[in-house]
């Protein structure tokens, strides 16, 4: 959803210099303005501390987030039920694993489930197809009225396609037995491990079962929770 809205404030080229926290706030509020799906509250959202000024130019809403994640040492995620976090990772709890014991499997993924190479995009100013090449369309189709010009239509399909076909690397951590309390912003560290796997904060889990399925801070992307 995030990766859908062009952020703007009266322009799409502006700066924000306040506390992170208000503008991670501002992103969210503009994203419901559109979908009416996320929450947060004082404890989810925490204060920086300082101001920070952060320019934005034709970013969609995910590219702003990840703007003020990288000029800031909190995090930022969406649990599972819609509420946003934006805090420093000393506010989450840190889980002991052991390999043998509670840890299963550990293993480095390689995912890209939503690549799409074709866009119909209907504007405010028009319509627009985009095409990028390929054997097997895999199209999307969105209906954009915030859009009224063809250039700011371009750099929407920039964007869509551009985070639409990264390839995501992650850790992935899969538990069997684990009895505690453990949830998405967690830390975690593995012991009897042949390399260091240290403190490393969980994106998003899935349960299946006995198993619970970690996925851990990844390599090189920001997060495709709220994609």
């Amino acid at each position: 959803m995030f990766s859908l809205l062009l952020y703007k404030s009266g322009t799409y080229t502006f700066t924000q210099n306040q506390d992170p926290a208000d503008t991670v706030k501002d992103i969210v509020d503009f994203v419901n303005a559109e979908y009416d799906y996320f929450s947060y509250d004082t404890e989810s959202i925490k204060d920086f501390g300082q101001s920070v000024s952060i320019d934005f130019e034709n970013d969609n809403c995910l590219q702003a987030v990840q703007k003020v994640v990288e000029a800031t040492d909190f995090t930022f995620f969406i649990d599972r039920d819609g509420k946003v976090h934006f805090r420093g990772k000393e506010d989450f709890d840190l889980k002991n694993l052991t390999i043998g014991l509670n840890v299963e499997q550990i293993s480095l993924t390689e995912e890209n489930e939503d690549r799409v190479n074709a866009l119909l995009l209907e504007y405010a100013g028009g319509t627009k197809e985009y095409d990028e090449s390929g054997t097997e369309k895999l199209r999307q189709v969105y209906l954009k009225r915030d859009i009224t010009d063809e250039t700011s239509a371009d750099i929407f399909a920039n964007s869509f396609f551009e985070d639409k076909n990264k390839t995501n690397k992650e850790t992935v951590v899969i538990l069997r037995g684990y009895q505690e309390e453990i949830q998405a912003g967690d830390r975690i560290t593995v012991k009897n491990f042949g390399f260091d796997l240290s403190d490393l904060q969980i994106k998003k889990l899935s349960y299946k079962e006995e198993e619970i399925t970690l996925y851990l801070e990844k390599f090189n992307s920001f997060s495709n929770l709220i994609l």
